[in-house]
């Protein structure tokens, strides 16, 4: 589907910018707007509601919703300023339907992990695998994909759902702390010296403290 190369190609392209935050988020989803071919532009806008045009800024608001979420993940009645009764409505379906959509931003593989496994045919000896599970970053925009090309309907994840987070979790892949992590060794005589263990085939969520 051209809407999904299209994001993806301005996101990587634009990608050298410092750590994100609400507006790292909003300037690049800006940036990819701003590039978007009219056949793209359309799609996307057909998908959010707004005719055949899609007004500027639609994408930087589209891009923090899935942070803009996660008060209600620790408090249900939390409100999220500049939301509607409709919009905080929709936000408490989402979040009671996927309670663990906090984990869907990152993917803690271990410092020297050549690759992430090739998710079409995972090798059960890849020492990257056990750090893997079906709700990281990867396995969720993948979703995100098959939910907009319609190969994947759900009842608690609409496609206007699924572009939100296509477009803010393209952007948290290209942040380093969100696609690995430090562990250490937990044996008691190397506790007083940590050392970051950065063989991944070394490290296993049992043995590894996660920083």
């Amino acid at each position: 589907m051209i809407i999904l190369f299209g994001l993806l190609y301005v996101i990587v392209t634009t990608s050298e910018v410092g750590a994100w935050g609400e507006e790292g988020h909003r300037g690049i989803a800006e940036a990819v707007q701003g590039h978007l071919t009219a056949s793209t532009a359309k799609s996307i806008a057909k998908i959010v509601g707004t005719g055949d045009a899609l007004p500027s800024g639609t994408l930087a608001r589209l891009s923090v919703w899935p942070d803009q979420i996660r008060a209600l993940t620790k408090n249900p009645h939390a409100t999220i300023p500049g939301f509607s009764p409709a919009e905080m409505e929709e936000a408490r379906q989402f979040v009671a339907a996927h309670p663990d959509n906090t984990n869907w931003h990152f993917v803690d593989l271990p410092p020297g992990a050549a690759h992430y496994p090739d998710l079409g045919h995972p090798d059960p000896a890849d020492p990257a695998l056990p750090f893997t599970s079906t709700t990281d970053v990867v396995h969720m925009i993948h979703q995100s994909v098959d939910i907009l090309e319609g190969r994947t309907e759900s009842a608690t994840f609409s496609k206007l759902q699924a572009l939100r987070w296509l477009l803010h979790l393209s952007e948290d892949i290209h942040q380093p702390l969100h696609v690995a992590s430090g562990y250490y060794s937990t044996a008691a005589d190397t506790l007083s010296h940590p050392t970051m263990l950065t063989n991944s085939s070394e490290v296993t969520k049992q043995h590894g403290k996660n920083d």
